[in-house]
């Protein structure tokens, strides 16, 4: 009997195709290193979400629902928070200005953080508390 979670899986999904259109957008209207050495993170985070959503989605196993709702809500906090870090570092710089890439992401790991919860939610309502040895298959 699977957990229920493809409504929150959809959501990680969306968060994560959302994070790759980010990183193609450009961030900054000058070079910035920092932007370009923090694509290399949202790229991790990324895929992080997008197999955290996979897992969620085909996952019969409420352990590893569970370890993949954690994993979506903790990889959508990080690329928030990476998103308004490097926003604020382009916006300390006076001669550059913030594009939309910057925003994408910050969206999308919200979108990942509240998939992630909305998971975690659904999992501790549930009366069932593991499978029964007779539902495994």
């Amino acid at each position: 009997m699977p957990v229920g979670l493809h409504l929150p899986a959809a959501m990680a999904a969306v968060a994560g195709l959302a994070m790759v259109v980010g990183m193609l957008l450009p961030w900054s209207s000058g070079a910035q290193a920092s932007a370009f050495d923090s694509v290399g993170v949202v790229g991790a985070l990324t895929a992080l979400l997008l197999i955290a959503a996979w897992v969620m989605w085909r996952t019969r196993r409420r352990w590893l629902a569970i370890t993949a709702s954690a994993f979506a809500l903790l990889a959508g906090l990080a690329g928030a928070t990476l998103a308004a870090f490097v926003a604020l570092a382009v916006l300390i710089d006076d001669e550059v200005r913030l594009q939309a890439g910057l925003a994408v992401i910050f969206l999308a790991g919200l979108l990942g953080a509240a998939a992630g919860r909305r998971a975690l939610r659904r999992l501790r309502s549930d009366p069932r508390r593991w499978v029964n040895r007779s539902e495994r298959g």
